[in-house]
């Protein structure tokens, strides 16, 4: 009797991670939402699973070293070993069926993770000194259609675009650390930062030297 043991159906899987940030790792596990099965004259072979992962729109692929261990789900520390993404990326799990060293015509089901653009980091076109009393407006400039969101010294400003306003006063004199980023859905650009100097104005006195500010007609006197 020739044994010629065969897979059914490949069954099927799911991540609760299917979009990904420029250059994020996965993070979620695949689980199985159905096991593969076998065809019914095939009960004497057992099932193994296989694991690969394709960068380049499923031309070629890379297997995924489970340890020796066939898994119908695949945990997070295979897949974050993969590295950041930074193309839409498949994976997919191979079905065999096997009776001891034979493996038997394989069957395939796939997940892909979608990596979002890598958002552009802004710049922030400003002075970097200004006056307390005056109002100043930085502006990001090279606005890629992003939404931007603002810091001063680290902390998150509640209004966010393409602008940001100071108003005058609102700022006391000293030294700030001005950043900006790009937000698109959950991703995120690297932040930039600029140093802003923000003076009080000097004030102006007039000493005319006078007692009581009196002269008689005719005398002169110095104004410093």
């Amino acid at each position: 009797t020739v044994l010629v043991p065969k897979i059914a159906t490949a069954g099927t899987m799911t991540t609760t991670q299917a979009a990904l940030c420029y250059g994020e790792a996965i993070s979620a596990n695949i689980s199985s939402t159905s096991e593969a099965t076998l065809e019914g004259g095939s009960s004497t072979a057992s099932i193994t699973y296989k694991w690969y992962y394709s960068t380049d729109g499923q031309n070629t692929w890379t297997y995924i070293d489970t340890g020796g261990t066939s898994t119908s789900t695949l945990a997070t520390a295979y897949l974050s070993a993969i590295g950041g993404l930074v193309t839409n990326t498949t994976v997919k799990r191979e079905v065999y069926a096997s009776i001891g060293p034979v493996e038997c015509d394989p069957l395939s089901v796939a997940v892909t993770f979608v990596v979002n653009p890598a958002l552009v980091a802004p710049s922030i076109t400003s002075p970097a000194t200004t006056c307390s009393t005056d109002s100043i407006r930085f502006t990001v400039g090279n606005a890629a259609g992003d939404t931007y969101r603002w810091t001063i010294n680290g902390a998150l400003q509640p209004t966010s675009g393409d602008n940001f306003d100071i108003a005058a006063g609102s700022l006391a004199a000293g030294t700030y650390t001005l950043g900006v980023y790009g937000q698109s859905g959950s991703c995120t650009s690297t932040v930039v930062t600029q140093t802003l100097n923000i003076t009080d104005p000097s004030t102006l006195t007039i000493d005319t030297g006078l007692v009581g500010d009196a002269v008689c007609e005719g005398d002169s006197f110095t104004i410093t």
